[in-house]
Order: C-alpha cells, then structure tokens, then sequence
C-alpha cells in the first residue's frame, strides 16, 4: 500500500497535462492515505490487546467510537452523491456547527471526516466516467467508417460482376483482333510501367494513431483503479464496535 502511495504522489508530480488529471490523482492519493492511515491503526490496535497494552488516547476514542447503526447512518447519507453533492453537504454541515445549531456536534465530526473519502470515491468515477465518454467518441468516426468500408466490400462484386459482362462482350466482339494489336503499336513504347516503391505503403492515419494512444492511456487509468480495488479488498473489515 505505501508503495502504490508513493507511485501515486510521483504520478501527481508528473502528470499534470490538465486539471482533470490533477484531480485524478489528488483523489486517489485521499483514498491512499485513508487506507493506508486505517490499516496502521487497525495493525496498532491488534498489537496492543495482544500485548495487553493500554491504547494511546486518539487510538481508543477511535475503538470505541460510534454505535454501530450510526455508523450505517453516516454511510446512508453519503453513499451514492456525487462529488458536487458532498460538497454542497459540507458547507451545510460547516455552516450548523459554527452557527451552534448542529446539536451532536461528535456525529457531524464524524460525517465530515468520513465525507472526504466518499468525495475522492466520487471525484474518481466522475472522471472514470467522463475519460471513458471521451474515448468512445473518439472512436465513434472510425467506428462509422469501417461500417462504410464493409458497405463498400458488399456492393463491389455486383460492380466487379458488371465488368467482367463488359470485358466478355468485347472478348466476343467481331471486331478484328489485330486492331488490338495495332493501337498497341501505336501508343508508343512495350516497357513496362514503372512502378512507385511507396504506392503498396500503408500511410500512417493520425486519427488513428491518436486513438491507439488514448486506448493505452485509459488501460493504464484502468490498471490504476483496479490496483486501489485490490488493495481496499484485501484489507479485513472494521469491528462494527469500532463506532
């Protein structure tokens, strides 16, 4: 897990080509930290009853926390918003508990800590979402013209069949054949044409390129996710006393 922090934070150094990509990686470094900063006190809370060790002060606050219910009351309220929801949540929760009107100030502290992981959580799909909007309309006109060259493929042999009716009837003409021949004669030289080395060459197409790029840019988003996936589905559930 600090590993993956850490290529995270290099990730955010680095790849700062837009502000979507900014946000990206600012939000998977909250997830990171988060994990990570839970692991490590659920690691410091195991070591001290299996020594018989008093918990530091934060450590216990934190084992005991919240009722159980209230705990799936919290992940009710923020589960399923989107980023720009929990955003209009937390100034609505700030704005209680400075006014003093908020009457259980514990529980609204806790929503707020809990509200900044589900709004990295939130920010992540949104722009999983959008990456993905764009990749498929960028394929969408190639997509359209390999459609049209399929089209294309089905309509040729009635075309191909219509010129081999046409090359019949003139192989059957009564015309003379040394006609032929004679105009052959008369158009100049019997050298073969020369033929241009780059005519058999494929040219490059840039739209497609471009999409070979943005495939393996979105693979590489994809392989982020699914490593942040594994690593929060290996860490074993919290005690639901924890709160």
């Amino acid at each position: 897990m600090e590993e993956l922090r850490d290529d995270i934070k290099l990730h955010l150094d680095m790849d700062r080509k837009t502000q979507t990509y900014v946000d990206y990686w600012e939000a998977l470094l909250v997830v990171a930290n988060w994990e990570l900063a839970e692991a490590r006190k659920k690691d410091a809370v195991d070591r001290a009853k299996v020594r018989g060790e008093q918990l530091p002060a934060e450590l216990l606050a934190e084992e005991r926390g919240l009722h159980s219910s209230i705990e799936t009351d919290v992940r009710d309220l923020l589960e399923g918003k989107s980023s720009s929801e929990l955003d209009a949540l937390r100034s609505q929760i700030e704005s209680q508990m400075s006014s003093g009107s908020a009457k259980v100030v514990e529980y609204w502290e806790t929503v707020l800590k809990r509200l900044q992981i589900y709004k990295a959580k939130a920010c992540l799909k949104e722009i999983h979402a959008k990456m993905l909007r764009k990749h498929l309309q960028r394929l969408e006109p190639h997509l359209e013209g390999d459609d049209k060259v399929e089209t294309d493929h089905s309509l040729r042999p009635s075309e191909e069949e219509s010129e081999h009716d046409v090359d019949d009837s003139k192989t059957f003409s009564p015309e003379p054949m040394l006609k032929d021949d004679q105009e052959a004669e008369e158009g100049g030289s019997f050298s073969p044409e020369l033929l241009h080395g780059d005519d058999d060459e494929e040219a490059i197409d840039p739209e497609e390129d471009r999409a070979t790029l943005e495939r393996k840019r979105v693979a590489v988003f994809e392989e982020k996710q699914w490593r942040i996936r594994e690593a929060m589905a290996s860490k074993p559930p919290p005690p639901k006393d924890n709160f």
